[in-house]
C-alpha cells in the first residue's frame, strides 16, 4: 500500500503537469487569437488626390496619390497593384450612344462604361515591401503623360494583398476568397483586391474640345 508521502508526491507532481498544460494551452489560444486579431479580415479605403500641369505645348503630366487607410483591425499587406487611365472626353455623339446602348440593356443598368483605356500600368510589392497597420496610411503615387486633346479621364487603382497576376483588373475569384484554415488553429482569408476610381477634368469646361472623327477608332 503506498505511503501518504508517496501519493502526496504523485499528486504534486499531476498538478504540476495540470498547470504546465493549462498554461500552454492558454498561450496558444491568446497567440490564436492575437494572430486572428492581425490577419483575419483585412479591409482598406482608399481615396485619390489628382493634380495636372502642362509640360509642353501639346502634353500635360497627370499625378495621382492614392492614400491607402486601413480601416479595418487587422494588418494588411499590400502585393499587387494596378493603375489604369481611361478617356472619357471627347468622343463622338455616336460612340457616347454606343456606350449608353452596351451599358443600359432594357432599361437595366447591365455593366460599367466600357470607356476607352490610354494606359495601364502594374506596380508589384516583395513581402512586407508595402504593410498598413490598423488605423494607419501610406501613400502611393502614379504620374502619367496625356496629350492635350484629352479633356476628361477615369483614373482607377487596384490594391491587392496577394499576387493575382492575370486575374487584374478582372475579379478575384471568389472561392479563392474563402477562409482557409492551417491544423485547426486559425484561419487566414484568401485574395481580397480594393480599389477606387475617379473622373478628372483637364481641361478647364469654358475651353472648347473639338472631337477629330479621323481619329477615332472604334
Amino acid at each position: 500500500m503506498p505511503l501518504p508521502e508517496t501519493l502526496g508526491t504523485w499528486a504534486g507532481i499531476a498538478q504540476a503537469v495540470a498547470a504546465v498544460i493549462a498554461i500552454g494551452l492558454g498561450g496558444v489560444f491568446a497567440w490564436r487569437r492575437g494572430f486572428l486579431f492581425r490577419y483575419g479580415q483585412p479591409h482598406l479605403t482608399i481615396s485619390h488626390e489628382v493634380t495636372h500641369r502642362r509640360i509642353s505645348d501639346s502634353y500635360v503630366h497627370l499625378e495621382l496619390t492614392a492614400t491607402l487607410r486601413n480601416s479595418s483591425r487587422v494588418k494588411v499587406e499590400v502585393l499587387d497593384g494596378l493603375f489604369t487611365v481611361q478617356q472619357l472626353a471627347p468622343v463622338s455623339d455616336e460612340h457616347a450612344e454606343t456606350l449608353y446602348g452596351d451599358t443600359f440593356i432594357d432599361q437595366r443598368y447591365n455593366a460599367g462604361f466600357l470607356w476607352d483605356t490610354l494606359d495601364e500600368g502594374r506596380l508589384v510589392w516583395e513581402r512586407n515591401g508595402l504593410l498598413v497597420e490598423p488605423g494607419e496610411s501610406v501613400a502611393e503615387t502614379f504620374e502619367y503623360i496625356a496629350p492635350d486633346s484629352i479633356g476628361s479621364v477615369l483614373l482607377t487603382t487596384f490594391f491587392y494583398n496577394q499576387r493575382v497576376l492575370g486575374k487584374i483588373p478582372e475579379e478575384v475569384n471568389p472561392h479563392e476568397a474563402r477562409p482557409k484554415r492551417y491544423f485547426l488553429l486559425w484561419e487566414r482569408s484568401g485574395p481580397r483586391g480594393w480599389f477606387r476610381t475617379t473622373a478628372y477634368d483637364i481641361m478647364s469646361m469654358d475651353k472648347e474640345i473639338r472631337f477629330d472623327d479621323s481619329e477615332a477608332a472604334r
